[in-house]
């Protein structure tokens, strides 16, 4: 794999009760830039396994990674070694990869994913220049994971619950 990043995680927590934020640090991440947010990347834990997730947020100086990961309980080995996720735990990460940002100059945004798609449409949001007219559609399958977006003022988003 290109672009493969061997790191540990450093911290990791719960967004809501099915989305985990890992922190990643190490100094294979220095050759990211902080324009890749919003690229996909992939966690390799062994050769059958490798989950692709949205690049949150990336800060140059301590070389730190933030991915957030929909959680879907103990089956499977992503799954069981997300839930527990240990500090110090070595990772290896791949990309990243194309991200799919929208046109900060365009006259409105309009956004539409389930859980999955979450970090993809909060990195998106966050970029917008305050007075954008930007509308979001989140489906999501219980109202406690509702997360809050720094988005422009003037959203307008609904959380589909199901």
């Amino acid at each position: 794999m290109t672009n493969a990043h061997h790191v540990q995680v450093s911290k990791s927590e719960s967004v809501s009760p099915h989305m985990r934020r890992l922190v990643l640090r190490g100094m294979a991440l220095k050759s990211l830039q902080s324009n890749d947010e919003g690229g996909y990347v992939k966690i390799l834990f062994t050769s059958t396994d490798n989950p692709k997730v949205v690049l949150r947020a990336f800060n140059e100086q301590p070389s730190q990674l933030t991915l957030d990961i929909v959680s879907h309980g103990d089956e499977g080995v992503t799954a069981k070694w997300l839930s527990q996720c240990p500090q110090g735990d070595d990772v290896i990460v791949g990309g990243p990869g194309e991200k799919k940002l929208v046109n900060r100059k365009a006259d409105w945004v309009f956004l539409a994913g389930d859980m999955t798609a979450l970090p993809a449409i909060a990195v998106n949001l966050e970029v917008l220049p305050d007075d954008a007219r930007s509308y979001a559609i989140i489906r999501i399958n219980a109202e406690k994971n509702k997360q809050l977006i720094d988005a422009p003022k003037d959203l307008q988003q609904y959380w589909l619950i199901s």
